[in-house]
C-alpha cells in the first residue's frame, strides 16, 4: 500500500507544478477587413434589362450551406448529394481530418502519467566465487518478479502543452481544408451542371439556325435557277451554313467534357456519366445574393480558417522550441516484488518500491536547440505573412466576383436588347411576307439573325450563372465558423 501512496502523491505534485507552467498567447495578428468590398455597391437595375433577371445584394441575409438550391433545380440538388457522398477527394480530406484528430489526442495523452506493468521469471546460477544474491545463499535459483511503474512528466516550462496546442491547430487546419475541398467540390458540380445546361441551350439555338440556313440555301439555289439571284448569293448562303455547322461539333465536345467531369465529381467513371437534358431555362438565376460584411465573410472562408489555424500552430511550435532549451522534469515511481517462489511473490516481505525525480538540462549541443528556436520564429513570421496574404486574397476574390456579376448583368442586358431587336425584325419581315412585300428568303435570313442573337444571349446567361456560383464560393459557400470547428479537435 505504501508504494501506491507514493505513486498517487507523485501525480499530485506533478499536477500542481504543471499548473504553474506559463503559456504564450498564439493568435494571428488582427487585419482590418474594412466595411465593404467595393468603393460603391454595384447595381443590377440597368434600364432595358429583363425584370426577372435582376439580382439584389442583401447584407441582411446569410448564405445557407446548401446554397445550390437557390438555382431551383432538383437535378442539381441530387447531383450535389451524390458528389458529397461519393467523391474521392472529399473522402480523402475527411480521412485526413480523422487522422489529425487522432494525432492530437495522442499528443494530448503525453501529459498523462505513463503506467507500465512488467513481469518475468528467470533461472540462474551464480559462480561460487561470488556471493549469492539470495538470503538463502543458494547458487542456483529461479527468480520471479513483477513491477508496476509510473512516469509522470512535470510540464513546468509548458513545452508539452505547447506541442499539444500545435497538434490541435493542425487538426483545426485539416478540418478547415476539408471544408475547402467540400466547397470546391460543390461549386465544381454546380458549374459543370450549369455549363452543360447552357451548352444544351446553345446547341438548340445553333441547330435551329442551321435549319434556317439550309432552307435559305435551298431557296437561294431555286432563285438562281429562276434567274432571280446570282452565284455570289448562293456562295454567301453556303458560307453562312458552313459557319453555323461548325458550331455543333465544338458544342458536342464541350458537353461531353463537362459530362465526364461531372461523372468523376460524383464518383463515377466517365462512361457511366449521366445524360443530362437540362436546359438553361430549367435553372433559376438567384434573385437575392446574401453579401455579408467583410469581417463576417472572412469568418466563413475555409482558407482563412486554415491560415489562422496554421498561425496558432506556428506560435505553439515556437513556444515548444523555447521550452526545449529549458530543463525538463519528470517524476517516477515503482512498486513490485521479487521472490524465488511464485506463491510468495506478492507477500509484504518480498515487496519493493522506489521513487525519484529527474531533471535534464542540455549544456551544449552545438547550437541545435537555438537554431530550432530561430527556425520556429521564422516559421511564425511566415505563417503570419501567409495569413495576411490569404485574407487579402479572400477580399480580392469577393470584390472581383461582385464586379464580374455587375459586368455580367450589363452584358446580359445588352444581349437581351439585341435579341429583342432581332425578334422585332423577324416579326416585321413576317408581316411584310404576309402582305406580299418580301420573299421567304428574307424571313429565313431574319430568323438566322434572331437565332444567332439568341445564342449570344444564352452565352451571356451562362456566364452570369457561372459567375454567381463563383461569388457564392468566394463568400464562403454558407460555411459557418461552427461547422468548420466540427470534426476538428473535438473528441
Amino acid at each position: 500500500m505504501a508504494g501506491w501512496k507514493i505513486i498517487c502523491a507523485s501525480v499530485g505534485v506533478v499536477a500542481t507544478l504543471s499548473a504553474c507552467a506559463p503559456m504564450q498567447p498564439s493568435s494571428p495578428a488582427k487585419i482590418d477587413p474594412g466595411e465593404r468590398f467595393l468603393p460603391t455597391t454595384p447595381t443590377d437595375a440597368s434600364p432595358g434589362a429583363n425584370a426577372g433577371h435582376l439580382q439584389t445584394w442583401r447584407t441582411d441575409q446569410t448564405l445557407d450551406e446548401t446554397w445550390w438550391t437557390r438555382f431551383g433545380s432538383t437535378a442539381l440538388t441530387h447531383l450535389e448529394a451524390e458528389a458529397l457522398a461519393a467523391n474521392s477527394d472529399l473522402k480523402a480530406a475527411e480521412a485526413s481530418v480523422r487522422a489529425a484528430r487522432e494525432l492530437y489526442r495522442a499528443q494530448a495523452a503525453t501529459l498523462a502519467p505513463n503506467l507500465q506493468l512488467a513481469a518475468g521469471a528467470s533461472r540462474a546460477r551464480t559462480s561460487g566465487e561470488i556471493a549469492s544474491p539470495l538470503s538463502s545463499n543458494a547458487l542456483t535459483y529461479t527468480l520471479y518478479s513483477t513491477q508496476l511503474s509510473a512516469t509522470v512528466p512535470v510540464d513546468i516550462t509548458g513545452g508539452l502543452r505547447a506541442q499539444v496546442k500545435a497538434a490541435r491547430a493542425q487538426a483545426d487546419a485539416q478540418a478547415c481544408l476539408a471544408q475547402a475541398v467540400k466547397l470546391n467540390l460543390t461549386a465544381s458540380v454546380a458549374q459543370a451542371f450549369i455549363l452543360i445546361a447552357g451548352l444544351n441551350s446553345q446547341r438548340d439555338e445553333a441547330v435551329a439556325a442551321i435549319e434556317a440556313a439550309r432552307r435559305a440555301l435551298t431557296i437561294t439555289k431555286q432563285m438562281k435557277a429562276a434567274g432571280e439571284s446570282s452565284e455570289a448569293d448562293v456562295a454567301a448562303a453556303e458560307a453562312t451554313l458552313a459557319g453555323l455547322e461548325q458550331s455543333t461539333p465544338n458544342l458536342d465536345r464541350q458537353i461531353q467534357v463537362a459530362t465526364d467531369q461531372l461523372a468523376v465529381l460524383t464518383g463515377r467513371r466517365p462512361e457511366m456519366a449521366p445524360v443530362l437534358t437540362t436546359r438553361l431555362s430549367d435553372i433559376v438565376l438567384p434573385a437575392e445574393i446574401p453579401v455579408s460584411v467583410p469581417s463576417e465573410t472572412l469568418r466563413r472562408r475555409p482558407d482563412v480558417c486554415a491560415a489562422e489555424a496554421v498561425v496558432r500552430g506556428a506560435a505553439a511550435s515556437r513556444d515548444a522550441a523555447v521550452a526545449a532549451r529549458l530543463p525538463a522534469f519528470s517524476i517516477g515511481a515503482a512498486v513490485g516484488g521479487q521472490s524465488t517462489e511464485l506463491a510468495k511473490l506478492l507477500s509484504s516481505s518480498n515487496s519493493l518500491w522506489s521513487v525519484g525525480a529527474n531533471a535534464v538540462q542540455t549544456l551544449f549541443d552545438g547550437g541545435v536547440l537555438s537554431h530550432r528556436a530561430r527556425a520556429a520564429d521564422a516559421g511564425l513570421d511566415q505563417a503570419l505573412a501567409q495569413h495576411r496574404s490569404v485574407v487579402l486574397g479572400a477580399l480580392q476574390s469577393v470584390a472581383d466576383s461582385l464586379r464580374a456579376s455587375a459586368a455580367d448583368a450589363e452584358l446580359q442586358r445588352q444581349s437581351e436588347l439585341a435579341a429583342e431587336a432581332a425578334g422585332r425584325s423577324r416579326r416585321i419581315v413576317n408581316a411584310q411576307l404576309t402582305a406580299g412585300q418580301t420573299g421567304r428568303l428574307a424571313v429565313l435570313n431574319a430568323e438566322i439573325v434572331e437565332r444567332q442573337a439568341g445564342l449570344s444571349l444564352v452565352q451571356a446567361q451562362v456566364m452570369r450563372e457561372l459567375d454567381t456560383v463563383v461569388l457564392f464560393a468566394a463568400l464562403g459557400g454558407g460555411v459557418t465558423a461552427d461547422s468548420q470547428k466540427k470534426g476538428s479537435h473535438t473528441p
